[in-house]
């Protein structure tokens, strides 16, 4: 081959490369969540995951028509796409030139305001599960209820790493310091008030999958 050709194709091979980025995720868990902002809904989203890398986590949720996907990278990057219902049960998806933002770090947590401890084991339906708080530590938010402590069973049977969303405190807080938070899948989150406990969501099933998804850059 021409030396100058491989040059010009080594440099477009390249360029495509580094335009294209490629996750691809191993299981996926459907999950009944409450809302941030209307706290009175309750809705149902999958989460698809890399039970090797935790570094990046999908987000789905789905309409009558069609399928939104919120991608997000430990980074702080964050990629927006929908398709068609139909488009989405197929292995491999590229997204191209999807909506992305970075999270700002004035939106991060500070670290320093938050306690992760282990609690004992807990136990459902005799299957044993690892047991944590997280717990703000401004005494005044808290008596406000602007913010209570957030109560987290973990179901460890499977993985080697925690399934956390990449862009959050619990995330962050993993990185810091590995030992405060268990690896494996959530299977509840909750708080508890005086007349009882609230579930900020609920892990309905989770199973093997293999889905791809290739984010496309190149947007001229």
């Amino acid at each position: 081959m021409d030396k100058k050709l491989f040059v010009i194709l080594s440099f477009f091979f390249t360029a495509f490369m580094h335009s294209q980025k490629t996750f691809e995720f191993d299981y996926v868990a459907e999950y009944r969540e409450r809302g941030d902002l209307h706290r009175s809904i309750v809705s149902t989203n999958y989460k698809f995951f890399n039970s090797r890398d935790n570094s990046y986590m999908l987000t789905v949720t789905q309409d009558t028509k069609n399928v939104h996907m919120w991608l997000m990278v430990k980074d702080g990057q964050i990629y927006y796409d929908n398709i068609n219902s139909e488009d989405f049960f197929v292995e491999a998806i590229s997204l191209k030139c999807p909506k992305k933002w970075s999270k700002p770090n004035n939106s991060y947590e500070n670290l320093k305001d938050y306690d992760v401890s282990q609690l004992p084991d807990t136990v459902i339906n005799t299957n044993r599960y690892s047991y944590f708080v997280v717990k703000p530590l401004n005494k005044q938010d808290i008596e406000k209820k602007k913010q209570l402590p957030v109560y987290y069973i973990v179901d460890t049977n499977i993985l080697k790493l925690p399934v956390l969303k990449p862009t959050e405190l619990l995330y962050r807080k993993w990185i810091k310091d590995n030992k405060s938070i268990p690896a494996g899948i959530i299977k509840e989150a909750f708080v508890k008030k005086k007349e009882g406990y609230e579930s900020e969501m609920h892990l309905v099933q989770y199973t093997s999958t293999r889905k791809i998804i290739i984010v496309d850059n190149d947007c001229r």
